[in-house]
């Protein structure tokens, strides 16, 4: 594998000259502000300089570059792999279509026998994450690694975008498929949030919303917990998230909240929330963060290689984002640090991150970072 990145600025441009490493064995990944909806200059650079690569990508509040964290740069890494074979798909949802129908159909189209993994991005403002997995899951076989995430914006702007033929557009969703024996597609996540209280059973909920907790209002209870921070809801929910408790505690998936109903006294997540589940709520600190992030590089089965070339792709949540503040490069730092010398990393902060648990078990994440190592054999 041959690895190039650089960022792209509004002021200036780009930091170094676009490589010649176009082939249909090569993937670009772009990842930026929201404002680089109306900003077409990059994406022409990339189109004119890779027009037979695969070009996938989203919208992100931060990009994630090495060490670095990048708030207003559109940052791109360009992989040209030796021996593995690369396939993009991208497709607008329509107004009729369910989140369900649209994995169906991406999965339809990347599926074959030689199949290995699927990174996936998806604009989080029409696509129901939770459900969009659960179509790509009906179609593919269970030993195939499905990661990405869902686009998101630093909240100044509602419109998010994901790469299609590579130009930034809304309401879409791309996918990319790795097939051969080659390539190592590798998925883990990390947390660092701690269960605080008392457990509660989920007794009324419909798809990404909860009406009652142990049969009482869930918004009256939750702002009990709160106290005071409760007045600043629904931002001040990022920092208190809902685990969704599992017989293993490595299998727990944490959800943020989005928004908050006074008249139904219901509360909002940025994922779907099973009825009957027990729960719990959750706080953390930078110091868990941090550790929760490197356990994603630690819990990764060996990484054996003598490629020239190892990808790491971050997805970690625009919560964390939040909470760790300008401590945040310390997090991606840890993470690139622990893997093996001269990988590669790029990333992006998500409203919603995608990791295989285990085979056959790919889940929406919140509040988590996800990451995806790649490399050839």
């Amino acid at each position: 594998m041959d690895i190039f990145q650089t960022y792209y600025t509004v002021s200036k441009g780009w930091r170094d000259p676009l490589p010649h490493l176009d082939s249909p064995q090569t993937l670009v990944l772009v990842f930026g502000h929201a404002n680089y909806l109306t900003v077409s200059e990059p994406f022409k650079d990339i189109l004119e300089r890779y027009p037979n690569s695969v070009i996938a990508g989203c919208s992100t509040p931060a990009g994630i570059l090495g060490d670095r964290v990048a708030r207003k740069r559109l940052v791109i890494s360009v992989t040209q792999f030796f021996d593995t074979r690369l396939r993009g798909v991208a497709i607008e949802k329509k107004e009729s279509e369910t989140s369900l129908e649209l994995g169906n159909q991406v999965a339809s189209l990347l599926k074959e026998d030689s199949l290995v993994g699927i990174l996936t991005f998806a604009d989080s403002a029409v696509i129901n994450g939770s459900q969009y997995l659960q179509g790509i899951e009906q179609i593919v076989d269970n030993d195939i690694v499905i990661t990405g995430g869902l686009s998101a914006n630093s909240g100044g702007t509602s419109k998010n975008w994901v790469l299609k033929a590579g130009r930034a557009q809304e309401k879409v969703t791309c996918a990319i498929g790795f097939y051969g024996n080659s390539v190592n597609f590798l998925s883990s996540k990390g947390s660092g949030w701690k269960p605080f209280g008392i457990k509660r059973i989920i007794t009324k909920s419909k798809q990404e919303t909860i009406y009652e907790l142990d049969g009482k209002p869930a918004l009256r209870l939750y702002k009990n917990y709160l106290g005071k921070a409760a007045d600043g809801l629904p931002q001040t929910g990022l920092l208190y998230p809902l685990a969704i408790l599992s017989e293993k505690p490595e299998d727990n998936i944490v959800r943020s909240i989005m928004g908050i109903d006074e008249a139904t006294q219901s509360i909002s997540f940025a994922g779907d929330i099973p009825q009957g589940a027990s729960t719990q709520l959750m706080y953390s600190t930078l110091e868990n963060l941090i550790e929760g992030a490197e356990e994603a590089v630690d819990s990764l089965s060996t990484i054996h290689t003598h490629s020239e070339g190892v990808l790491s792709i971050v997805a970690s949540c625009i919560g964390r984002l939040l909470v760790l503040g300008s401590d945040v490069e310390i997090e991606v730092d840890s993470v690139l640090k622990r893997l093996p010398y001269g990988t590669q990393q790029i990333g992006f902060y998500s409203a919603g991150e995608f990791a295989t648990l285990g085979k056959g078990a790919c889940a929406l994440h919140n509040e988590t970072l996800t990451l995806t190592v790649i490399y050839e054999k």
